[in-house]
């Protein structure tokens, strides 16, 4: 991602209560995540970016590479609006 996707990628965290959560050495990623009741979203980027949406009870996950930041952004705001709206 380029510097500038970078910044609109941490304002896009910042915004949406993103907490960091850890750094991965081998990968060199920084990881934020959100949790809202049985959902939790991790991004995580370095050299890639990739998020992670996993179901806390049923353990399913659905994990990606970001290429677009808006495409992002609707798989959230979607996911707010059908599983997060009681949180």
């Amino acid at each position: 991602m380029t510097p500038i996707q970078i910044a609109a990628l941490e304002q896009f965290l910042a915004n949406n209560g993103f907490l960091y959560d850890d750094y991965d050495e081998e990968t060199g990623a920084v990881i934020y995540s959100v949790s809202r009741g049985d959902w939790t979203m991790q991004i995580a980027y370095g050299d890639e970016c990739y998020y992670c949406l996993y179901n806390d009870v049923t353990e399913d996950a659905d994990c990606a590479e970001i290429t677009h930041l808006s495409d992002l952004m609707v798989k959230f705001d979607r996911l707010a609006k059908t599983h997060w709206h009681a949180a």
